[in-house]
């Protein structure tokens, strides 16, 4: 019913969602889901009206907990599972191979959104095992990272955590370069599985830029001594 408001309102634009969803008792797409979204694809056609389809990351279906106990461990903003769990990229796989098709040509279709304020600001044992490769590929050797650190680490796999501020440049700037890094993998591989089955799909990101940079004001009227650049967003990557 509120799309009728909507266009009532003298809208002509909305947005809805794709999303976990549309899987609530297993990996397959619930088919009375499935015809719900075309559907309301089909009333904003009706309406003269364009869809943003924004894929729904902020809920995880019980079936996928009791499965995968450790996929909701460490999630984002409005992201509720953890992008380097190996199951993720299966599970979106699967969904976007059963969905994309059935609207993929739809007249009401416009773009897609591959996450709503989108941001990361930590990561799990999987991603830290990807912080090690990343690290290990930067540097070559653990010398070379001790010495850009100023630290004196024994193995790479000391390496498990993240820092939580700017005392050690090296190793926040190294941080931040890798949090973009995988994030852009994981934006990179939705945006090719849509345009798998919709080859002229217009794909987009819904990023936040309130208190992004150092000295910009925070809700609470004061200013951040340090930039966002460790919430996983390249501004830059995301424009090419």
């Amino acid at each position: 019913e509120y799309i009728d408001d909507a266009h009532l309102l003298g809208s002509d634009f909305l947005s809805i969602s794709l999303g976990t969803w549309l899987t609530p008792d297993s990996p397959e797409v619930s088919e009375n889901r499935l015809q719900h979204l075309v559907s309301t694809l089909d009333r904003a056609a009706e309406l003269n009206m364009k869809v943003d389809i924004t894929l729904g990351h902020n809920h995880v279906p019980d079936w996928m907990v009791k499965k995968y106990p450790k996929i909701d461990d460490v999630g984002g903003h409005f992201v509720a599972y953890d992008i380097d769990h190996p199951y993720a990229r299966t599970y979106w796989k699967n969904l976007l191979k059963q969905v994309i098709p059935r609207i993929a040509d739809h007249p009401a279709a416009l773009t897609y959104d591959l996450t709503n304020e989108a941001s990361w600001h930590n990561c799990s044992i999987y991603g830290f095992r990807k912080f090690r490769r990343w690290l290990k590929n930067r540097y070559g050797t653990l010398n070379a990272l001790n010495r850009s650190w100023g630290m004196s680490l024994q193995t790479f796999k000391d390496i498990d955590s993240r820092p939580h501020g700017t005392s050690n440049p090296a190793r926040w700037f190294d941080w931040c370069r890798f949090n973009q890094h995988r994030v852009m993998e994981w934006f990179r591989f939705l945006d090719g599985q849509i345009k798998k089955y919709d080859p002229d799909a217009l794909c987009h990101v819904k990023i936040g830029n309130e208190n992004t940079f150092r000295g910009s004001l925070t809700r609470r009227g004061g200013r951040r001594s340090t930039s966002r650049h460790n919430n996983g967003i390249d501004r830059e990557a995301l424009m090419r």
